[in-house]
């Protein structure tokens, strides 16, 4: 079949940090081994056949690996290597294991690549690197055409959005999330979302767009106290059995003194704009990681909600490191592979049961907050 492939940059460069990764992906997930793989681990005659009897167990008619008590995955050595891969090589490694973080959604005539931002390598390069989150877009055979598809021109209309950093990331963040309000009551006619996203050809109403979204500084810091205080109103940190996202709120989010926090909101505020960086290439890789299965699977007002309420509470983090002077590139990448490996799969509920999260707001409501 000919296909569209939207790619980033490093997707096909990407190369695990193995037992230098932070958080490893072998601990605390389960993880499914295909079929063919679990035959040929019989195969082996070494310890990778012996741990595969052991702790390969069918579960709802999938062969799972038990994990260790402490979570870790049998076959991770104490180096915090695979023992499969140091023994057999990366072709021996199950489909989930040898694709992850790379993610791959297949849509119509076209699949998107992406990497997973719970991965630490993934999410340091994103944190680390100022350069701009390069979508790459290329045809799987050479007499392939590119289709003509509406929701492609959306997509691509909404990273646009995103870099376009004559104006501050709250701006740019506000007319994406009115955009995709628009975008979720006309979904269900493809030639009204067309005619829609075509309007934004026109460069005078795409600025006009901007400014009407852009926010004078004294708003954005009345909404980063508001965000304090409603943090403080809210938050359930008794339903948090995550000892990582725990750490964040206990640590930083606890220590914000809300009610003589006036005087810092201004500065730390202003401080917060040499990092929009992180935020606009964090917002442009959840769009493309999940963009195409809102479309698909309906979920299109839930996941808005997810962008918004996540970025609040990164925006919160961020903030409260620069209040107790201790932000580092490094700790607010462990913050956000954190969040993202634990929430990956259940960020509105996982943020709603820390009482961070809405499911019933709407776009004005969620513009409210940004």
């Amino acid at each position: 079949m000919k296909r569209t492939i939207i790619a980033l940059d490093y997707f096909d460069r990407f190369k695990c940090i193995g037992g230098d990764c932070p958080r490893t992906c072998c601990n605390g997930w389960k993880v499914i081994i295909d079929n063919d793989t679990y035959e040929k681990y019989l195969k082996c005659n070494n310890e990778v056949t012996d741990i595969t009897k052991e702790s390969i167990r069918i579960v709802d008619g999938e062969y799972t690996v038990k994990m260790k008590e402490n979570g870790d995955c049998p076959f991770l050595t104490e180096d915090g290597l695979c023992c499969v891969q140091k023994n057999m090589g990366v072709s021996y490694l199950s489909e989930t294991c040898d694709l992850f973080p790379r993610v791959l959604f297949d849509y119509k005539n076209f699949v998107t690549a992406s990497l997973s931002i719970a991965c630490p390598e993934v999410t340091n390069k994103l944190v680390h690197e100022k350069k701009k989150y390069n979508i790459e877009y290329y045809l799987s055979a050479e007499d392939a055409t590119e289709e003509d598809d509406v929701w492609i021109g959306l997509f691509k209309l909404l990273l646009e959005i995103l870099q376009y950093d004559r104006y501050s990331f709250n701006t740019r963040f506000r007319l994406v999330i009115s955009i995709l309000g628009v975008i979720d009551n006309i979904k269900a006619d493809e030639d009204k979302v067309k005619e829609f996203v075509k309007l934004f050809d026109d460069k005078q109403i795409f600025i006009q767009q901007m400014n009407v979204n852009d926010l004078k500084d004294s708003q954005i810091q009345k909404y980063m106290l508001f965000l304090c205080r409603s943090f403080a109103d809210n938050i359930k940190v008794s339903n948090c059995g995550n000892l990582y996202i725990y750490k964040y709120i206990a640590e930083y989010l606890f220590s914000l003194d809300v009610d003589n926090i006036n005087g810092e909101v201004k500065a730390k505020t202003q401080s917060m704009n040499r990092y929009e960086y992180i935020f606009e290439k964090y917002m442009c890789a959840f769009i493309h990681r999940h963009f195409f299965p809102m479309v698909v699977l309906n979920d299109f007002m839930t996941k808005i909600r997810v962008m918004v309420y996540s970025y609040n509470f990164y925006r919160l983090v961020c903030f409260a490191m620069l209040e107790k002077k201790e932000f580092s590139l490094d700790g607010f990448a462990e913050v956000i592979y954190s969040m993202d490996r634990d929430f990956e799969h259940t960020y509105a509920s996982g943020l709603a049961e820390l009482g961070l999260f809405n499911p019933n707001a709407s776009i004005e409501d969620l513009l409210g907050l940004i």
